[in-house]
Protein backbone atom coordinates (compact mmCIF):
# COMPACT_ATOMS: atom_id res chain seq x y z
CA UNK A 1 0.00 0.00 0.00
CA UNK A 2 1.38 3.36 -0.78
CA UNK A 3 2.21 6.07 1.49
CA UNK A 4 -0.51 8.37 2.49
CA UNK A 5 1.53 11.95 1.02
CA UNK A 6 0.52 14.26 3.63
CA UNK A 7 0.98 18.17 3.54
CA UNK A 8 2.35 20.45 6.18
CA UNK A 9 1.73 23.98 6.73
CA UNK A 10 4.40 25.97 6.97
CA UNK A 11 6.04 28.63 9.32
CA UNK A 12 7.39 32.03 7.60
CA UNK A 13 10.56 33.63 8.90
CA UNK A 14 10.20 37.25 9.89
CA UNK A 15 12.07 38.37 6.54
CA UNK A 16 9.87 36.02 4.84
CA UNK A 17 12.77 34.42 3.31
CA UNK A 18 12.39 30.60 4.55
CA UNK A 19 9.66 28.15 5.11
CA UNK A 20 10.10 25.62 7.56
CA UNK A 21 8.17 23.51 10.09
CA UNK A 22 9.39 21.35 13.42
CA UNK A 23 11.11 18.56 12.41
CA UNK A 24 8.87 15.95 15.33
CA UNK A 25 6.01 16.51 12.84
CA UNK A 26 7.73 14.86 9.52
CA UNK A 27 9.29 11.88 11.84
CA UNK A 28 5.66 11.01 13.56
CA UNK A 29 4.08 10.83 10.94
CA UNK A 30 7.38 8.90 8.70
CA UNK A 31 6.97 6.32 12.25
CA UNK A 32 3.43 5.89 11.18
CA UNK A 33 3.92 4.69 7.38
CA UNK A 34 3.14 8.45 5.56
CA UNK A 35 5.40 10.59 3.81
CA UNK A 36 5.35 14.06 4.89
CA UNK A 37 5.70 17.31 2.54
CA UNK A 38 6.40 20.95 3.72
CA UNK A 39 3.80 22.53 1.76
CA UNK A 40 4.72 26.05 -0.05
CA UNK A 41 2.34 29.46 0.70
CA UNK A 42 -0.10 29.08 -2.11
CA UNK A 43 -3.81 30.16 -2.35
CA UNK A 44 -4.07 27.56 -5.38
CA UNK A 45 -5.90 25.33 -2.40
CA UNK A 46 -7.87 23.18 -5.21
CA UNK A 47 -4.24 21.45 -6.41
CA UNK A 48 -3.51 21.17 -2.95
CA UNK A 49 -6.39 19.01 -2.06
CA UNK A 50 -5.85 17.44 -5.35
CA UNK A 51 -2.70 16.30 -4.63
CA UNK A 52 -2.38 15.14 -0.79
CA UNK A 53 -4.25 12.72 0.97
CA UNK A 54 -4.76 14.75 4.61
CA UNK A 55 -3.18 17.85 6.01
CA UNK A 56 -1.47 18.95 9.37
CA UNK A 57 -2.12 22.49 10.30
CA UNK A 58 1.34 22.84 12.13
CA UNK A 59 1.61 25.48 15.35
CA UNK A 60 3.51 28.77 15.12
CA UNK A 61 2.60 32.55 15.99
CA UNK A 62 -0.46 34.26 15.93
CA UNK A 63 -3.42 35.02 13.97
CA UNK A 64 -4.35 38.52 12.87
CA UNK A 65 -7.12 39.13 15.32
CA UNK A 66 -9.07 41.17 12.66
CA UNK A 67 -9.89 37.85 10.56
CA UNK A 68 -12.32 37.60 13.42
CA UNK A 69 -14.04 40.77 13.86
CA UNK A 70 -11.45 42.07 16.92
CA UNK A 71 -8.63 44.69 16.90
CA UNK A 72 -4.90 43.83 17.97
CA UNK A 73 -4.33 44.15 21.71
CA UNK A 74 -1.08 44.93 23.10
CA UNK A 75 -0.89 41.37 23.96
CA UNK A 76 -1.35 39.97 20.84
CA UNK A 77 1.91 38.28 19.43
CA UNK A 78 3.47 38.52 16.12
CA UNK A 79 1.49 37.83 12.68
CA UNK A 80 2.04 36.96 9.06
CA UNK A 81 -0.77 37.79 6.69
CA UNK A 82 0.66 35.16 4.16
CA UNK A 83 0.10 32.23 6.48
CA UNK A 84 -2.94 33.59 7.48
CA UNK A 85 -4.45 33.75 4.28
CA UNK A 86 -3.76 29.79 3.11
CA UNK A 87 -4.46 27.99 6.49
CA UNK A 88 -7.39 29.87 6.82
CA UNK A 89 -8.72 28.94 3.30
CA UNK A 90 -7.20 25.37 3.15
CA UNK A 91 -9.05 25.05 6.76
CA UNK A 92 -12.24 25.86 5.71
CA UNK A 93 -11.81 23.94 2.20
CA UNK A 94 -11.17 20.82 4.51
CA UNK A 95 -13.98 21.09 6.61
CA UNK A 96 -16.25 20.60 3.62
CA UNK A 97 -13.81 17.76 2.38
CA UNK A 98 -14.83 14.62 4.60
CA UNK A 99 -12.60 12.57 2.32
CA UNK A 100 -9.34 15.28 3.77
CA UNK A 101 -8.67 14.21 6.92
CA UNK A 102 -7.15 17.28 8.97
CA UNK A 103 -5.09 17.86 12.00
CA UNK A 104 -4.89 21.04 14.14
CA UNK A 105 -1.56 21.50 16.11
CA UNK A 106 -1.95 24.33 19.06
CA UNK A 107 -2.00 27.52 16.20
CA UNK A 108 -3.58 24.64 13.98
CA UNK A 109 -6.46 24.51 15.99
CA UNK A 110 -7.24 27.82 16.48
CA UNK A 111 -7.09 28.04 12.51
CA UNK A 112 -9.43 25.58 12.00
CA UNK A 113 -11.39 27.65 14.74
CA UNK A 114 -11.65 30.77 13.13
CA UNK A 115 -11.72 28.97 9.54
CA UNK A 116 -14.89 27.95 11.46
CA UNK A 117 -16.44 31.31 12.54
CA UNK A 118 -14.73 31.03 16.29
CA UNK A 119 -12.57 33.37 18.16
CA UNK A 120 -9.76 33.43 20.75
CA UNK A 121 -8.28 34.98 23.73
CA UNK A 122 -5.49 36.88 22.53
CA UNK A 123 -3.51 36.15 25.35
CA UNK A 124 -4.97 34.01 28.47
CA UNK A 125 -3.08 35.40 31.26
CA UNK A 126 -4.21 38.89 29.96
CA UNK A 127 -7.76 38.14 29.86
CA UNK A 128 -8.62 35.47 31.65
CA UNK A 129 -5.73 36.31 34.42
CA UNK A 130 -6.10 34.11 37.39
CA UNK A 131 -9.00 32.28 36.33
CA UNK A 132 -6.70 29.90 34.07
CA UNK A 133 -3.39 27.98 35.44
CA UNK A 134 -0.34 28.62 33.44
CA UNK A 135 -0.59 27.54 29.69
CA UNK A 136 3.22 28.67 28.46
CA UNK A 137 5.07 26.06 30.43
CA UNK A 138 8.52 26.45 31.93
CA UNK A 139 9.47 22.72 31.42
CA UNK A 140 11.03 21.08 28.52
CA UNK A 141 8.73 21.01 25.51
CA UNK A 142 8.74 17.26 25.35
CA UNK A 143 7.40 17.35 29.65
CA UNK A 144 3.97 16.95 30.54
CA UNK A 145 2.89 20.14 32.49
CA UNK A 146 -1.25 19.67 32.87
CA UNK A 147 -3.88 17.39 32.48
CA UNK A 148 -6.96 17.33 29.63
CA UNK A 149 -10.47 15.89 30.36
CA UNK A 150 -11.66 13.95 27.55
CA UNK A 151 -14.98 14.06 26.72
CA UNK A 152 -16.28 10.82 26.26
CA UNK A 153 -17.43 9.33 23.01
CA UNK A 154 -15.92 11.96 20.78
CA UNK A 155 -13.25 11.90 17.96
CA UNK A 156 -10.36 12.29 20.91
CA UNK A 157 -11.89 9.88 22.91
CA UNK A 158 -11.87 6.89 20.20
CA UNK A 159 -8.41 7.96 19.27
CA UNK A 160 -6.58 8.26 22.38
CA UNK A 161 -9.28 5.34 24.58
CA UNK A 162 -8.89 7.15 27.57
CA UNK A 163 -11.03 10.14 29.67
CA UNK A 164 -8.06 12.22 30.91
CA UNK A 165 -4.46 12.69 29.50
CA UNK A 166 -1.33 14.78 30.13
CA UNK A 167 0.28 16.81 28.17
CA UNK A 168 2.49 19.61 27.10
CA UNK A 169 1.25 23.43 27.04
CA UNK A 170 3.22 25.90 24.97
CA UNK A 171 0.49 28.82 24.15
CA UNK A 172 -0.75 31.99 25.14
CA UNK A 173 -3.71 32.25 23.03
CA UNK A 174 -6.79 29.56 23.56
CA UNK A 175 -10.58 29.11 21.65
CA UNK A 176 -12.58 31.58 22.90
CA UNK A 177 -16.02 31.15 21.33
CA UNK A 178 -16.15 27.69 19.17
CA UNK A 179 -17.13 27.86 15.52
CA UNK A 180 -20.23 26.57 13.79
CA UNK A 181 -20.23 22.83 14.24
CA UNK A 182 -16.66 22.49 15.89
CA UNK A 183 -17.26 20.93 19.39
CA UNK A 184 -15.24 20.39 22.44
CA UNK A 185 -13.37 16.79 22.74
CA UNK A 186 -10.64 17.97 25.36
CA UNK A 187 -10.68 20.36 28.35
CA UNK A 188 -8.36 21.83 30.55
CA UNK A 189 -8.84 21.36 34.26
CA UNK A 190 -9.42 25.03 34.29
CA UNK A 191 -11.82 25.36 31.60
CA UNK A 192 -10.04 26.19 28.23
CA UNK A 193 -10.91 23.83 25.42
CA UNK A 194 -7.91 21.54 24.68
CA UNK A 195 -9.04 19.58 21.59
CA UNK A 196 -12.09 20.33 19.37
CA UNK A 197 -13.15 18.13 16.19
CA UNK A 198 -16.17 19.01 13.40
CA UNK A 199 -19.11 17.19 14.00
CA UNK A 200 -20.20 15.40 10.56
CA UNK A 201 -16.37 15.20 9.62
CA UNK A 202 -14.81 12.09 9.74
CA UNK A 203 -11.37 13.67 10.93
CA UNK A 204 -10.95 17.05 11.22
CA UNK A 205 -9.94 17.54 15.07
CA UNK A 206 -7.67 20.39 16.41
CA UNK A 207 -5.56 19.84 19.54
CA UNK A 208 -4.21 22.45 21.75
CA UNK A 209 -1.11 21.17 22.46
CA UNK A 210 1.72 19.81 20.76
CA UNK A 211 2.05 16.15 20.28
CA UNK A 212 4.91 16.44 18.06
CA UNK A 213 7.07 17.15 20.82
CA UNK A 214 6.12 13.73 22.79
CA UNK A 215 4.69 11.31 20.42
CA UNK A 216 7.95 9.25 20.78
CA UNK A 217 7.10 8.39 25.04
CA UNK A 218 3.58 9.47 25.27
CA UNK A 219 1.17 6.90 23.75
CA UNK A 220 -1.86 9.35 23.49
CA UNK A 221 0.51 11.39 21.34
CA UNK A 222 1.23 8.68 19.30
CA UNK A 223 -2.30 7.47 18.81
CA UNK A 224 -2.93 11.18 17.25
CA UNK A 225 -0.86 10.57 14.79
CA UNK A 226 -1.65 6.99 13.92
CA UNK A 227 -5.02 7.37 13.78
CA UNK A 228 -4.68 10.67 11.26
CA UNK A 229 -2.88 8.47 9.21
CA UNK A 230 -4.98 5.37 8.90
CA UNK A 231 -7.90 7.78 8.33
CA UNK A 232 -5.59 9.30 5.46
CA UNK A 233 -5.25 5.37 4.56
CA UNK A 234 -8.79 5.36 4.47
CA UNK A 235 -9.79 8.26 2.26
CA UNK A 236 -7.74 7.40 -0.31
Amino acid sequence: MKQPLIGLTCSLNETETRISAYRGYADALLSCGALPVVLPLTDDIPALLERFDGFVLTGGGDIDPRRYGQWQKPCCGAITPARDEMELALARALSERPDKPALGVCRGLQVMNVALGGDLYQDIAAERGAEVMRHRQSQPENCASHEVIVTMSSLLDEVVHAHSIEVNSLHHQAVRRLGAGFEPCGVASDGLIEAAALSGHPFYLGVQWHPERMWEKTDSDRAIFTAFVEACRAGR
